[in-house]
C-alpha cells in the first residue's frame, strides 16, 4: 500500500508541477479567465486535453502484481490494471469550466485512451464523461463563487475513482473488487482526492493574482482618471490629444497610444514611426468597425489584410470609441507586442477610461453652453444703462445747458461715448484695456459731474504698461466704481474718494479701486463669491457677475480679491495676463 501510495503522489506531483506551469503561460492565463469565450473556451479544452494527455502516461500501470517502474509508459500490456489519473483533470475541467467543457474533455480524454486497446476501455470512457458532466454541475450546485474550496474539493475528490473502480469491479476485473482492494483501491480513491484538492487550491491562486490585478487596476483607473480631468478642460482639441496620449502611455503598459479625430490620428506617443504617423489615416477594418458600430473592438494585425505583406511590429490592439457631443466618433487606439497583454482587466479599464472621457466631454460640452448662455446674457445686460442713471444723467445735462454750456456739453459727449460702448460690447468677449479705461473715464466724468460736492475720483495709472495689447472683459472696472458710489460712500456726505490704480507687476497687471466709504459686511462678501444675484437688478453687473467673468474668460488667478481697510473704506482689487494667450478658438471643441 505505501509504496502505491508513494507511486501515486510522484507522478500526481509532476501532474500538478505542469499544470501549474501551464497557467503561469501569460497567454493561456488570459484564456482561463474568460472560460466562456468561445475562442478562449476553445485554448481551455485544448490546455485540459493536454493535461489528461500527460497524467495518462504518467498514470500507475500494474503488470501480474508488479508496477511498473518507468515514470511515463506508452505501450502497456492489455491485461495491465491502471489507475488512471487523466480523471483527475477531467474533474477539475468540468469544475472549473462548466459542464460543456467538462463534458468535451472527458470525450477526448476516453477517445485518447481508447487506443490503448485495454480491458476497460468502455468502462472507462463511459466514467470519464460522467465525470467530465457530473463535476460541472457539482460546481453549480454546491457554490455561489467561482471554484468550491480546496477542502469540499478533498471530499469530492474522491468520487471520480470511486466511481471508476466500482464499475471496474463489477463489468471488468472480477476476481478482486478494486474498490476495497487495500493495495490498490484506497490509496487511489485518497490520492485523486489529494490532488483535485490541490489543483483546486492553485485555482484559488490564480484568482487571488486577478483580484490583486483588478485592485492595482483600478488604483490606476482611478490615478488616470484624477490626472485626466484637468486635461479635458483645455479648450486645443490637439493639446487634449497630445496630453492624453502622453498620460495613458505612461499610466499603462501598453506599447503605443494613438488619438484620432474620425479616422484620422492627431497625437500618439510610442508608435512607430514606420507603422503609422500623425496626420495619417487608420488602415484597419476593426477601426472602420469601431467608428462605425461605437463599440470597442480588438484589431490581430496576423488577421488583417491590408497588413498581411506589410511590416506590423505589433500583435494586436485595443480601439476605444469616444462619443463626443457632437455625436461625432474619435478613437483611442492601445497598441501592443504580444496578443497576451490585452487582459480581461485592462479590458475593463479601457472601457471605463473610453466612458469616462465621453461623459466628461459632454459635461465639458454642457457647461462651456451654459457659460455662453451666461455671458451673452451677462453682456446684453452691460448693454442696458441704468435707466435711473439715465435719467438723472439727462437731467444734469439740461440744468447744465443754462448755468455752464460746455460742460453740458462735455457730459452729452461722454453720454454718447458710454452708450456706444455699451452697444459694442455685445460683440466682444474681450476688449483692450484702453478702451476700456475710454469708457470708465466718460463714466467717471459723468458721476464727478453729479456728486461733485462730495467725490472726487483720482488715477494712478503705470506708464509702462501697453494699454492696447493688455485685455480685458469689457465693463469689468466700472462696475467696481460704480459699488463704491453705490454702497461704501453712501452715507458719506463729503471728502468722499476713490482711487483707481493700474499697476504693472512681473507678468500681470493689477488692478485696485479703493474708496474710504464705510466698507463691505462679511455677508457682502460671501455673496462676491458664492451667491449669484438676481439678473433683474438695473444695478450693473454686480461683482459676482464681474468676478465669474474673469475667472472664465482669463485664468483662476484673475479673481477678485476684497478686504476692508484698517483706516476705514474698502479696497476692490484683481489681475490679468500682461500678454493674454488666445486659445485657438472661442468654439468648444471636443477630444
Amino acid at each position: 500500500m505505501s509504496e502505491v501510495l508513494f507511486v501515486l503522489f510522484e507522478r500526481i506531483g509532476l501532474l500538478l508541477m505542469f499544470a501549474y506551469l501551464i497557467t503561469r503561460i501569460p497567454h493561456l492565463k488570459t484564456f482561463l479567465y474568460r472560460k466562456y469565450h468561445p475562442q478562449s473556451q476553445t485554448v481551455f479544452i485544448i490546455v485540459f486535453f493536454f493535461l489528461s494527455i500527460i497524467s495518462t502516461h504518467l498514470s500507475i500501470a500494474i503488470v501480474d502484481g508488479e508496477i511498473l517502474k518507468q515514470i511515463l509508459w506508452f505501450k502497456p500490456d492489455k491485461e495491465s490494471i491502471v489507475l488512471n489519473l487523466s480523471l483527475i483533470v477531467v474533474f477539475i475541467a468540468g469544475l472549473w469550466g462548466g459542464v460543456l467543457n467538462g463534458g468535451i474533455v472527458g470525450f477526448f480524454n476516453a477517445t485518447y485512451y481508447s487506443f490503448f486497446g485495454l480491458e476497460d476501455i468502455l468502462v472507462f470512457g463511459i466514467t470519464s464523461m460522467i465525470v467530465g458532466i457530473g463535476s460541472g454541475f457539482l460546481n453549480k450546485c454546491l457554490s455561489t463563487r467561482r471554484m468550491i474550496k480546496p477542502i469540499y474539493a478533498l471530499f469530492l475528490g474522491f468520487i471520480p475513482s470511486i466511481v471508476y473502480l466500482t464499475a471496474a469491479s463489477f463489468f471488468v476485473f472480477d476476481e478482486e473488487p478494486l474498490l476495497t482492494n487495500v493495495t490498490l483501491g484506497i490509496p487511489y480513491i485518497f490520492a485523486t482526492g489529494a490532488a483535485i484538492s490541490i489543483f483546486v487550491s492553485i485555482i484559488h491562486i490564480i484568482y487571488k493574482e486577478e483580484g490583486h490585478e483588478i485592485i492595482i487596476a483600478t488604483n490606476q483607473a482611478f490615478h488616470i482618471s484624477e490626472e485626466a480631468l484637468p486635461i479635458l478642460k483645455y479648450d486645443s482639441r490637439q493639446k487634449i490629444s497630445e496630453s492624453i496620449a502622453d498620460l495613458l502611455y505612461k499610466k499603462l503598459d501598453v506599447s503605443g497610444v494613438a488619438v484620432t479625430k474620425q479616422d484620422k490620428i492627431i497625437a500618439m506617443k510610442g508608435v512607430s514611426r514606420h507603422f503609422y504617423q500623425v496626420g495619417d489615416t487608420l488602415k484597419s477594418q476593426k477601426a472602420k468597425e469601431a467608428l462605425r458600430t461605437r463599440k470597442m473592438q480588438t484589431v490581430y494585425y496576423k488577421h488583417e489584410p491590408v497588413w498581411k505583406n506589410h511590416y506590423c511590429p505589433y500583435e494586436a490592439a485595443l480601439i476605444i470609441p469616444i462619443i463626443e457631443p457632437n455625436d461625432t466618433v474619435s478613437l483611442i487606439k492601445f497598441y501592443f507586442r504580444k496578443e497576451s497583454q490585452i487582459s480581461p482587466v485592462f479590458r475593463v479599464i479601457a472601457q471605463g477610461i473610453g466612458q469616462l472621457f465621453s461623459n466628461q466631454l459632454k459635461l465639458k460640452a454642457t457647461e462651456k453652453l451654459r457659460e455662453q448662455i451666461w455671458d451673452a446674457e451677462l453682456r446684453s445686460l452691460q448693454a442696458q444703462i441704468n435707466p435711473h442713471f439715465l435719467f438723472n444723467t439727462l437731467h444734469l445735462i439740461a440744468s447744465l445747458f443754462r448755468s455752464d454750456p460746455i460742460k453740458a456739453r462735455t457730459l452729452t459727449i461722454k453720454l454718447a461715448k458710454l452708450m456706444r460702448f455699451n452697444l459694442d460690447i455685445t460683440e466682444n468677449k474681450l476688449i483692450t484695456l484702453e478702451d476700456e479705461l475710454a469708457n470708465l473715464k466718460a463714466y467717471n466724468t459723468i458721476v464727478e459731474t453729479r456728486f461733485s460736492n462730495r467725490l472726487k475720483i483720482h488715477y494712478h495709472l503705470d506708464r509702462s504698461i501697453d494699454y492696447v495689447s493688455v485685455m480685458i472683459p469689457p465693463s469689468t472696472i466700472q462696475p467696481l466704481v460704480e459699488n463704491a458710489i453705490q454702497h461704501g460712500l453712501k452715507q458719506v456726505t463729503e471728502n468722499g474718494e476713490i482711487e483707481i490704480r493700474i499697476e504693472r507687476k512681473n507678468d500681470r497687471v493689477f488692478i485696485s479701486v479703493t474708496d474710504n466709504g464705510t466698507g463691505f459686511d462679511e455677508m457682502a462678501i460671501k455673496q462676491i463669491y458664492y451667491k449669484q444675484p438676481s439678473k433683474k437688478q438695473y444695478s450693473g453687473v454686480g461683482l459676482y457677475n464681474v468676478n465669474h467673468r474673469l475667472i472664465n474668460l482669463l485664468d483662476k488667478h484673475a479673481k477678485l480679491h476684497v478686504e476692508n481697510l484698517p483706516e476705514g473704506g474698502s479696497k476692490v482689487y484683481f489681475s490679468i495676463p500682461l500678454k493674454y494667450q488666445a486659445n485657438e478658438s472661442d468654439v468648444y471643441e471636443n477630444i
